[in-house]
């Protein structure tokens, strides 16, 4: 049997968007979780409903092993239980195990407000989440397939958004995306886990989330309403600063980089919810931007593909070969795949149970004790 080639996809069922609103579907539900195997083409797909998780926030609300041993899912809003018409903060931490091809629940617990961004340890045994409207990063022990509460760093005050916290591949460092103040932590790690600030930067307009290259040298921010991906990266001193960014398209809602450190790709609503012609992306579908990088780490866009609905990411397969993008809206993925250097649609379309919020590629498989933080 081939080595698994997972990609986890968070799913919600409570939620829809109309001419530029979010409203509550009737009959909402909490949520779902699907697995996608890539080994083969087409890939095996699971599914397993009744998961809490939430459109609402960055598209990093869940993070999983390579082997699919261990999946951590965030469940950041859930349905006002004194208004069914809207939604409030939910606390909800759930632990989940892919094998063979099916999903099920390890455990599930109640945690601060807001849960949102997700940054697993590829040995599974620990997890950072951001805890979202109460300004901090908690640390989670997964080791013995339950989640304990280790610690928690408030580094802004509640209300001002923690987004997304990323851990650098060596894992002594982490960058955190704070929407609401257009800014960027930069966090050292000991060996125990234990974060410390060590300076705040400011970014373009509501950065929401990061993603390392796979050699450290550098980071990628995606800043939704600058329009843009921003590199972040230590000068000649080890000093991390603010750089370079490229344009995209309106309101970037993820950034990944392949596992091989060649490709980079942002999601983009532009004018995909919107139906008013005054609108400057009016008429405008959803797009992904695919972004061929070199060694230097400088991006150069290679493809542009379209979607429907509104997209919520777009991640790459462990091999590199396939881009998976979400059509919130439409229910399902699309896939293309790198074909003489460029992107093309491979015409397959995966049904899901809900509507597309987040989606991750699993972990490397390999690791070493030194350096276990690798995405």
């Amino acid at each position: 049997m081939p080595n698994p080639q997972l990609i986890y996809a968070a799913n919600d069922t409570r939620t829809g968007y109309f001419a530029g609103g979010q409203y509550i579907r009737p009959y909402a539900g909490q949520g779902s979780v699907t697995a996608l195997d890539f080994a083969s083409f087409p890939p095996k797909v699971c599914h397993l409903e009744n998961v809490p998780l939430s459109v609402i926030g960055p598209p990093t609300c869940l993070d999983g092993m390579a082997n699919g041993r261990r999946i951590l899912v965030a469940g950041a809003m859930t349905v006002d239980p004194k208004d069914a018409t809207k939604i409030a903060y939910d606390n909800k931490l759930t632990l989940l195990r892919w094998e063979n091809n099916t999903l099920r629940q390890l455990d599930q617990i109640e945690t601060g407000k807001q849960p949102s961004g997700v940054c697993m340890s590829n040995d599974g045994t620990r997890a950072y989440v951001t805890l979202r409207a109460e300004g901090a990063i908690a640390l989670f022990d997964l080791s013995g397939d339950k989640i304990k509460l280790v610690r928690r760093w408030q580094f802004i005050k509640p209300g001002q958004t923690m987004d997304h916290f990323q851990v650098s591949p060596c894992g002594t460092m982490g960058i955190a995306a704070l929407q609401s103040l257009s800014q960027i932590l930069i966090i050292s790690i000991d060996k125990k886990g234990a974060l410390k600030l060590s300076a705040r930067l400011d970014a373009p307009k509501s950065v929401y989330s990061v993603a390392f290259h796979p050699t450290q040298k550098f980071a990628l921010i995606n800043c939704p309403f600058a329009c843009c991906v921003t590199k972040v990266a230590p000068d000649k001193k080890g000093k991390w600063k603010v750089g370079k960014s490229w344009p995209v398209g309106f309101v970037p809602e993820g950034i990944e980089i392949s596992r091989d450190g060649r490709w980079a790709a942002a999601a983009c609503f532009e004018g995909s919810n919107p139906t008013s012609p005054n609108f400057e992306y009016y008429g405008t579908p959803a797009q992904v931007y695919v972004f061929e990088i070199d060694k230097r780490g400088e991006l150069t866009q290679n493809t542009v593909f379209p979607l429907k609905g509104i997209p919520q990411g777009a991640v790459f397969t462990q091999n590199g070969k396939y881009i998976v993008a979400g059509q919130y809206g439409h229910g399902n993925l699309v896939v293309y795949k790198l074909q003489k250097g460029k992107w093309v649609d491979t015409h397959l379309r995966i049904d899901i149970p809900g509507q597309s919020a987040c989606m991750r590629t699993a972990l490397p498989e390999k690791w070493d004790a030194a350096t276990p933080w690798i995405r």
